[in-house]
């Protein structure tokens, strides 16, 4: 009599012992709402026309705006497998702002100008192509981007400061991406309830605007300006489908 042990691999041909990861559902309306914060770097010039008391000069400068912002968002996806295809369109009211600084012969109260710039507010109207990974869903995002920019201009040559305020409607472009994933904050929310985090840049163009002749200046300055900002907002999104968490 033999007593035999052993042990012993296998390959198994045609087999997976690898358990897929089910894609979430993606497909269908959404609407959410989302806040953030937002700052800009926007190319500006002010340029002091001749015949005044101060040289004619070109100033060179960047302002910068940056605030909170608060909005909401609508949006439809398709989904093919893992891949989705989508349409979003978000409105923001943002409180981005920069003021109180002086830019040109700062030293005294001859030749000075002080700005007070705003971004009101910026909307979009994007594509959306991601991919799902089980439940989680990474995305690029573009499209047209519009919003309003105030900025108000307080001028000054050996005189009281004159306020020039100038109010512009633009529409540009938006480029980013995002995840999206379940929310699941101690079972207070349903499997229709999705968080996201996102970036967004947003260029607004630029625009160009005159200051008239006032006393004793008699010149005509010149002050142009972009908008170009980058978002940075997290948002909750609700599906109106099956849920969004793929089940086993």
């Amino acid at each position: 009599m033999h007593n035999i042990y052993r042990g012993g691999v296998n390959y198994r041909f045609g087999g997976n012992n690898t358990k897929e990861v089910p894609v979430a559902n993606w497909g269908g309306f959404y609407i959410g709402g989302n806040g953030g914060y937002l700052t800009a770097r926007n190319p500006s010039t002010y340029e002091i026309g001749p015949g005044g008391a101060v040289p004619p000069n070109l100033q060179t400068f960047t302002l910068a705006p940056a605030g909170y912002l608060f909005g909401a968002q609508a949006g439809y996806n398709w989904q093919a497998g893992a891949w989705v295809l989508g349409v979003e369109a978000d409105i923001q009211g943002t409180t981005a702002r920069e003021h109180d600084t002086c830019i040109v012969a700062c030293s005294d109260a001859a030749g000075t100008t002080a700005y007070d710039q705003k971004l009101s507010y910026f909307g979009t109207v994007r594509g959306r192509v991601g991919y799902s990974i089980g439940a989680t869903l990474f995305y690029a995002t573009a499209g047209y981007a519009y919003g309003e920019t105030k900025t108000t201009l307080a001028a000054a040559v050996n005189s009281p400061l004159v306020q020039f305020p100038f109010k512009h409607s633009k529409g540009g472009y938006a480029v980013g991406g995002g995840i999206e994933s379940p929310l699941q904050i101690f079972g207070l929310f349903g499997p229709n309830w999705t968080t996201k985090t996102e970036y967004l840049y947003v260029d607004l163009g630029g625009s160009t605007d005159t200051l008239a002749p006032f006393v004793p200046n008699p010149t005509v300055d010149t002050f142009t300006t972009k908008t170009q900002a980058h978002i940075f907002r997290g948002g909750i999104n609700y599906h109106f489908n099956a849920p969004v968490v793929a089940s086993y």
